[in-house]
């Protein structure tokens, strides 16, 4: 329908959706009746009865007409909303949350996002532009608006279900921007208002009580299709919730007994990695480029290179006009110079030794690139600063907003994932794992991460922890970082996130002192002026026996002098009795600072790879000592509400042969708790009854019965289990019979206690024969919902503190039903879904990587037991797996795929063979083409693979069959190119380019690489396909029948 005039709806409901089917037709049919009351129905074209479906209802109202056009402020929002959110960013999330948008939908350009509102800009495609006069307002525009909902801060899936009131005022005009509030929200329910403004800020639409409810949540629906009906029921530390301070950490390994298996893997890694390639080979040719970075910046800066002229570093830093706080750096710099041989040393000054040349430092970057492609952060972060280094050493520049600008993923990418930091992040990693998995039933994580940044140490722990056990305090100094980090962590509930600098109090910062049983911090306490402040303070954060996992640089190369020795806090250190000349310190010198700070326990875990030199890096464990004589535990002071609580309270204790009854009633007593206690002697309902109904009173109080008659000795052993379980069930059954026998003014408590029944707290001997009186209880709590029935479990030897613990939980009468008591430890029970903990050491069980849906998001991991091998396969364990543009291609439904599971190619270990396989043998390791080589083990056409050459490693060689079979399908077979002809690889950035001009140079004369966009003033021209040349340089022709696109090549493979 065509825009026709100034539109006003109210009481728009939207009730279900409307299903367009490619096989069937639709009919749609709009009625409107008396009042202007309208609604619009569907059915589908098919045999069989007609059922039609209501979509949408809503009244048409006279429009009131408009004296001045309302405005929308666009500048002001914009300049007062604080938050940036891009296109991309927007549409991720929608991907994330299983709405996927095509590109005549993506039409919201850029959101500015505050508290409970939120700018959009919105965008037109050039295919929907001719459409905008016949429509009130466009339905992709008007979708876009509603999208603009997804940039404000909500937990969960929201829909568009009614409006209160639209009124159209300019209809078919486009529109620029949008602007929505929210009016108020519940978990599932938002309601906002939605204003649409031209460019110039004239609006267009207003949408009044915009509606949106919560959709289930596709994840448990997942859950359940996928038949993950398997639950475990686990106990918590309440104190997880609480958030009280504990005597004593967690039950964790010390340092010293889980170092050498973290070694062990480590050394195992750096092996199968090749490691060695970096230590050895790449640091040291980016230790040279690094100098030749540094030789280059002085010559530029005007500095004669005299031989035998004395000079100190601040006379050249003056001559030079070098800032005086870069005096340090430059001092070390010329430490690594004099190593290198072109400096000496002599009563505090230098001379020049040997005149260095001046290299082409951008020639020996491309040459290193292209040589380690994995140190990607590295080589980009030496030369961003290497670049400018002179207006660096001149403040012309400030190095930290250059080396790392907002937005640029280099920093994130160099804590994370590069070879300086991913091998001890993955020992930290490790050493969490490793606690994780002895943690005791029942006992929990507190973790405090300082200076984590980027969180690049982050992401590979979280995945690690289970969120039922975990309290993950995420700190750094920045708010913006903070920021960053929520949403990328989002998916991981159990991180609270807060500002922190570890150089000052941290009970000032809101911090408490003894609560943390993990640290961990990555490359942060060297840039502190006092180490002994900044590790006293997290020593001091850490509870008795808590473990703190420090990585910190141990041995600087040059490159890392030269990137970060220009940021303050490199030289920001003051305790020179420590660290003289230097931010970092040896090994043993991070190890003598930890014993002084009060650790009694240290081990290191490093690099072995060259015997005469440090690791660049080392993951320190320190273990806090605990006293040899604990205080005993203290508990919180009675509040008035308790006390309260506990003399309205009646109690009913049935007593045991043990007495701990006596010990409760006496904690109950000290409460104010009116106590009756029926002896053990008392059996069946003959003194039950009556001492319930006298508790109860005339007004019928609901009282809390406590039956104790199933504790027993520690040690007690029944000849007949059985037998004394169905004697304890049929007691328990007396009692719930006269309970549900009376009318209580609200319902009774029942309390089923056992001893040593629970293998939580270390508790590993139970008393099975109290297991049966606890399954019949849980029958109690599922069939007399009149009843509150709970269960607690005791030591066997029930303390004190114990019996003063039940007797607060019997008064306050909460919620918590299944309950255990560990001396001051008091235990929660809770059900979670089922979780397989995986090795990463090769030992794990196979699994199997498939495409639930065609979506980037749309893998599933399942578990999956390996078939022998067939004939003419092999079988092969994965280490290391390639991910092509075609993986994608085919996630996402772009391409037609063989297979379920992703993966092209990948290097390993064969573990077996099939019947006639010679080629290959079990222990050899591969490369080659595996369809589905995310998946492990997997059967694979011995054909298709090779022996992996012995210098590469699994990471090196499994991205090399893809790129480098296509390029020899597109040079040789179907380019046909000869020596001497020339080449044009266009768009040649990717794996692909590279590798057709690594095949080219071995082929050719002379190959050009060419990027978008071109960076040179030389020309190429690629439109034509007619068989006129396309010119790559002036006077260069190429013919159209050597020149490929890589997309072409692709299709080949």
């Amino acid at each position: 329908m065509g825009a026709q005039g100034p539109l006003t709806i109210e009481r728009l409901s939207i009730e279900a959706p409307l299903v367009l089917s490619a096989g069937l037709g639709s009919v749609v049919q709009s009625t409107v009746g008396d009042g202007q009351r309208f609604q619009i129905h569907s059915h589908i074209q098919q045999e069989g009865a007609k059922r039609w479906t209501r979509h949408v209802a809503g009244t048409l109202i006279e429009p009131r007409p408009k004296t001045d056009a309302e405005f929308l402020d666009a500048a002001d929002l914009h300049d007062r909303l604080p938050n940036f959110v891009s296109q991309a960013e927007i549409y991720r999330r929608f991907d994330q949350m299983q709405l996927q948008y095509g590109p005549l939908f993506q039409n919201l350009h850029a959101a500015w996002v505050g508290e409970n509102e939120a700018l959009g800009q919105l965008v037109v495609p050039q295919a929907l532009a001719e459409e905008i006069p016949h429509y009130n307002l466009h339905p992709a525009l008007l979708d876009a608006t509603f999208q603009l909902l997804v940039a404000l801060p909500a937990e969960g899936t929201f829909l568009p279900v009614g409006v209160e009131r639209v009124e159209v005022i300019h209809p078919g005009v486009t529109p620029a921007w949008a602007h929505v509030r929210k009016v108020s929200e519940t978990k599932t329910r938002i309601v906002a208002d939605i204003v649409v403004a031209d460019e110039q800020g004239r609006v267009l639409v207003k949408l009044s009580g915009l509606a949106c409810q919560a959709m289930a949540d596709a994840g448990a629906e997942r859950l359940a299709q996928s038949g993950s009906f398997l639950f475990d029921r686990v106990w918590i530390d309440s104190d997880l919730m609480s958030r009280s301070v504990r005597q004593q950490a967690s039950s964790l390994p010390s340092p010293r007994d889980i170092a050498p298996g973290l070694q062990s893997r480590h050394d195992q890694r750096d092996a199968d990695s090749r490691r060695d390639r970096f230590v050895l080979q790449a640091w040291p040719a980016l230790d040279e480029l690094a100098s030749d970075y540094f030789i280059n910046a002085l010559t530029t800066l005007g500095w004669n290179w005299q031989v035998g002229i004395p000079f100190s570093a601040a006379d050249l830093s003056k001559q030079l006009e070098i800032a005086s706080r870069h005096v340090r750096f430059v001092e070390r710099m010329l430490t690594h110079l004099m190593h290198s041989g072109y400096l000496e040393a002599g009563d505090g000054r230098w001379q020049v030794r040997r005149v260095p040349e001046t290299r082409d430092t951008e020639a020996r970057w491309r040459a290193l690139s292209l040589a380690y492609p994995e140190c990607h952060a590295e080589l980009n972060l030496t030369r961003r600063c290497g670049f400018r280094l002179a207006q660096f050493l001149r403040d012309e520049e400030e190095p930290l907003s250059a080396l790392f600008p907002v937005g640029s993923p280099i920093a994130e990418h160099m804590y994370a994932d590069s070879p300086t930091c991913s091998p001890y992040n993955r020992i930290i990693a490790d050493a969490l794992d490793e606690m994780v998995r002895k943690l005791p039933e029942g006992q929990t994580l507190r973790i405090l991460e300082v200076g984590a940044g980027t969180g690049g140490l982050t992401s590979h722990l979280l995945p690690l922890l289970p969120a039922e056990k975990t309290d993950y305090v995420y700190t750094d100094v920045s708010q913006s970082f903070l920021n960053h980090a929520k949403e990328r962590f989002r998916a991981f509930p159990f991180v609270r996130y807060e500002i922190f600098d570890v150089e000052h109090d941290p009970e000032a910062q809101g911090l408490v002192p003894g609560f943390f049983d993990v640290i961990v911090i990555c490359d942060a306490v060297h840039a502190t002026a006092h180490l002994r402040t900044s590790i006293g303070n997290l020593h001091d954060l850490l509870a008795p026996g808590g473990m703190l996992a420090l990585m910190e640089v141990t041995s600087p190369t040059r490159w890392y002098d030269l990137v970060f020795g220009l940021l303050p806090g490199w030289w920001a250190f003051t305790d020179r009795d420590l660290r003289p000349d230097h931010a970092t310190l040896p090994a043993a010198g991070w190890l003598s600072v930890l014993s002084l700070c009060g650790f009694d326990e240290a081990a290191a875990v490093s690099d072995g790879i060259s015997a005469g030199q440090e690791s660049l890096q080392t993951v320190f464990l320190a273990r806090k000592s605990v006293p040899s004589v604990s205080a005993a535990a203290a508990l919180p002071a009675v509040s008035p509400e308790l006390q309260a609580s506990a003399i309205e309270t009646p109690v009913v204790l049935l007593a045991d042969a043990i007495g701990v009854a006596d010990g409760l009633a006496s904690a109950l007593r000290a409460l104010g708790t009116d106590v009756r206690v029926v002896a053990p002697a008392s059996g069946g309902d003959g003194l039950i009854g009556p001492a319930i109904l006298e508790a109860a009173g005339v007004a019928m109080t609901a009282p809390v019965i406590v039956d104790l008659r199933n504790l027993s000795k520690p040690g007690e052993t029944k000849d007949q289990p059985a037998d004394a379980g169905t004697i304890a069930c049929e007691n328990l059954r007396d009692v719930v019979r006269v309970l549900a026998g009376q009318s209580w003014r609200e319902r009774p408590d029942l309390w089923i206690v056992t001893n040593g029944a629970e293998s939580v707290g270390e508790l590993r001997d139970l008393s099975l024969h109290q297991a049966q009186v606890r399954g019949f209880a849980r029958v109690v709590t599922s069939e007399h919902a009149e009843l509150n029935t709970r269960l607690a479990d005791l030591s066997p030897v029930p303390t004190s503190t114990e019996l003063a613990v039940l007797a607060r939980l019997l008064v306050q009468r909460g919620a918590e039903d299944d309950v255990a008591l560990r001396d001051d430890r008091l235990y929660v029970s809770r059900v979670i879904v089922h979780r397989n903990r995986r090795k990463t050491d090769g030992t794990a069980t196979g699994f199997l990587v498939t495409r639930e849906r065609r979506a980037p998001d749309g893998l599933i991991f399942r578990e999956a037991s390996a078939t022998p091998p067939g004939p003419g396969q092999v079988q092969v364990q994965v280490r290391a797996s390639g991910l092509n543009y075609k993986d994608f291609a085919r996630q996402v439904g772009l391409l037609d795929a063989s297979s379920d599971s992703p993966g092209l190619e990948g290097a390993g270990v064969v573990v077996a063979v099939g019947p006639g396989v010679d080629r290959l043998a079990p222990g050899d390791n591969f490369v080659g083409l595996i369809d589905g080589s995310l998946s492990n083990p997997i059967n694979v056409d011995a054909r298709l693979l090779v022996r992996m050459p012995a210098n590469l490693s699994f990471e090196d060689a499994a991205g090399l069959p893809v790129v480098f079979l296509t390029a020899y399908q597109a040079l040789k077979r179907q380019a046909r190119i000869a020596p001497g002809e020339t080449v044009l690889v266009h768009t040649a950035a990717g794996g692909l380019g590279l590798a057709e001009i690594l095949r080219s140079r071995s082929r050719t004369h002379w190959a050009r690489r060419c990027s978008r966009p071109l960076e040179t003033p030389r020309s190429a021209t690629i439109s034509t396909r007619s068989g006129s040349t396309m010119s790559a340089t002036p006077g260069r022709p190429v013919s159209p029948t050597r020149f490929w696109r890589r997309r072409a090549g692709a299709a080949s493979m």
